[in-house]
């Protein structure tokens, strides 16, 4: 099982000391990372003025956020370390790479918790339907209510 999150947040950027706002999403959970069952691995994508990244890293909610974060196209990842701040309700913490360190704050929310990792690589469901069988399952399993008008 795993659960879906989005993240915002900003880093400062070393090369003109302003503000670089991202977005995006991840994926943490049992299953999240091929076939490990570690509940604290994470993988997602971001997205802020540089291009899109994607990130691979650990969560242990309401304590450390850390992640690995590599822009498409290029090979060297940016390390992000965050410890949570519960004082403010945020994510605080440092940026490294081979230009230097910087700093990084973000919130994330949870989105749909205990999500089964569902597989089309088989194209059992057509493509169309990916969606319906993957709420149907939620719905089915609980985890997701169903609300009638």
């Amino acid at each position: 099982m795993a659960t879906l999150y989005s993240i915002s947040g900003l880093f400062d950027n070393l090369d003109n000391q302003a503000g670089v706002f991202f977005g995006g999403f991840f994926l943490h959970g049992s299953g999240v990372s091929g076939t490990s069952s570690l509940e604290k691995n994470l993988r997602g994508m971001l997205v802020d003025e540089f291009g899109l990244s994607n990130i691979r890293g650990e969560l242990a909610p309401e304590e450390n956020l850390e992640f690995e974060k590599t822009y498409r196209g290029r090979k060297e990842a940016i390390s992000y370390t965050f410890q949570f701040d519960s004082k403010n309700n945020l994510w605080r913490g440092k940026y490294s790479y081979s230009y230097g360190l910087g700093e990084a704050a973000c919130t994330i929310h949870s989105s749909f918790q205990a999500v089964e990792i569902m597989q089309n690589t088989a194209r059992n469901i057509e493509s169309d339907n990916f969606i319906s069988a993957m709420i149907d399952e939620m719905v089915r399993k609980g985890h997701l209510v169903e609300v009638k008008p």
